[in-house]
């Protein structure tokens, strides 16, 4: 089956609760990807309410052809592809919705945007109860357990890791 995973991402007119608990914590830092970005909501918002030097970017989104139609506030979330260039990457609700065998790949792809004292912030859902399998919708839905530092367990919620550049994957 294909993965339709795209499909998950929703319209946000307020930050995603993730980025908002970042956020009040002062763990936001400049120059900020959010991976896998989905509509762009959380990086115009910060963006433009925040003033946070800030960056999209969705592999889905891209494998499908929708960058530069309009989608982005005149593309201006688009990623700076240079490697070693944010302090902050944000990555909401991506690991879930993705095979388990492509989590290393994309946790390694994020490790190379993040600067060396950079910090990657992985969020997943954590109310899934053996849900391991396809949706009617097409998406794919996984509970994920990372083995790196536990920042925030909203129980039946989400869960929050920190990745850094030296963790070993």
């Amino acid at each position: 089956m294909v993965n339709k995973s795209h499909l998950t991402a929703i319209v946000r007119k307020d930050l995603s609760l993730p980025t908002k608990f970042l956020l009040e914590r002062g763990y936001l830092k400049e120059d900020l990807l959010d991976y896998g970005c989905g509509r762009g909501g959380d990086v115009l918002i910060l963006r433009n309410i925040y003033q946070i030097n800030s960056f999209g970017y969705d592999p889905n989104l891209e494998k499908l052809g929708v960058y530069n139609k309009g989608l982005f506030d005149n593309n201006s979330t688009l990623f700076k592809r240079a490697k070693d260039c944010y302090n902050t990457i944000t990555c909401h609700y991506v690991l879930n919705v993705v095979l388990q065998s492509e989590e290393k790949d994309i946790l390694k792809h994020i490790q190379s945007y993040l600067k060396p004292n950079g910090n990657a912030y992985i969020t997943c859902r954590a109310d899934y109860k053996n849900c391991n399998g396809w949706t009617s919708k097409g998406t794919f839905q996984r509970k994920v357990e990372l083995q790196l530092p536990l920042v925030m367990w909203k129980k039946n919620s989400w869960k929050m890791w920190r990745l850094t550049k030296n963790d070993s994957l």
